[in-house]
């Protein structure tokens, strides 16, 4: 940096005839720029420029230095230019990662907008049902839900899920609904492999009594949200699932909403969450902004 002080310096003393018009430019003191000079002939080895009372004008050396550093610094120039130009424009990978379901039958519905927007972005989405270390596998930003994010992540609040119990009517036709919390003992539930915190089911005892949690089981567990909600559609078992997995099948008939009056409505947060930096790239603010737009005011889910 102490370099290219000096270097700027000396081609603005050349370019504007003398130390006082090179300092005014500069927003520096005579002085100032006169110790620039004293610095860089020093670390040369060599005159730069010839003093004399009435003007001052470049040695062979200085001229010959002056000729080629300018180039340089023209072109350095140019490239701070170009490369802050490019730097404003969303481009470059992009790696998201979010649960199965979310991913399925939400976001990659979401994607082909944002890539049509952002042409120069290409955008890696990642679907699992677990919590990904983001700084350690090299994920730019996640979307997560169903707790509080990492302190040591930054995050943006979307909006909310709700998880409610559902069942296909070729279910029900043969084992019947359940009628209380307590029923839930004698049905077939679907669980989740390892988020056990999942498969206790949040009730209220009573139609307006106290909330409590329900542990369920039954014949089939799965790793991921998306299988478990392919089960129910084929009348396997009972599930709690998101509403925005469900909202077209409970439309269409395929899923029946069961123990609605019993439902504590617990409404799970949705959020963005990214690993802090200084800078961050255009096509990390793209996204943020672009999903902050489509979940306002409301999940693209519950509108539709």
């Amino acid at each position: 940096m102490a370099r290219l002080d000096e270097i700027d310096a000396f081609i603005c003393v050349i370019e504007t005839g003398g130390f006082t018009a090179a300092a005014e430019k500069l927003g520096l003191s005579p002085s100032a720029v006169s110790k620039l000079m004293a610095r860089l002939e020093e670390r040369l080895g060599v005159r730069l420029l010839q003093r004399t009372t009435r003007q001052m004008r470049p040695t062979a050396e200085g001229e010959a230095y002056y000729k080629r550093a300018s180039v340089l610094v023209e072109e350095l120039r140019e490239v701070e230019t170009q490369i802050g130009r490019e730097g404003s424009v969303p481009r470059g990978l992009l790696r998201v990662t979010t649960s199965v379901g979310l991913g399925l039958s939400q976001i990659s519905k979401l994607v082909p907008e944002f890539l049509r927007r952002y042409p120069e972005v290409r955008l890696e989405l990642s679907l699992e049902d677990r919590n990904v270390d983001l700084v350690g596998e090299g994920f730019d930003i996640g979307i997560r839900f169903g707790r509080a994010p990492d302190s040591a992540l930054k995050s943006r609040q979307l909006g909310h899920v709700t998880r409610q119990i559902f069942a296909a009517p070729s279910y029900i036709e043969r084992h019947g609904k359940p009628r209380t919390p307590q029923d839930l003992a004698q049905h077939n539930c679907l669980n989740f492999h390892y988020m056990s915190w999942l498969n206790a089911w949040p009730l209220r005892e009573k139609k307006a009594g106290t909330e409590r949690e329900f542990p369920v089981a039954g014949n089939f567990v799965a790793d991921n949200g998306e299988l478990l909600y392919q089960m129910a559609l084929e009348g396997v078992g009972l599930m709690r699932l998101a509403d925005f997995m469900v909202a077209d099948d409970v439309a269409q008939g395929r899923l029946v909403l069961l123990l609605e009056e019993f439902n504590p409505r617990q409404d799970v947060p949705i959020y963005l969450v990214w690993p802090p930096q200084r800078f961050e790239p255009p096509r990390l603010r793209a996204f943020i902004d672009y999903m902050a737009e489509l979940f306002t005011p409301s999940p693209p889910w519950k509108r539709r």
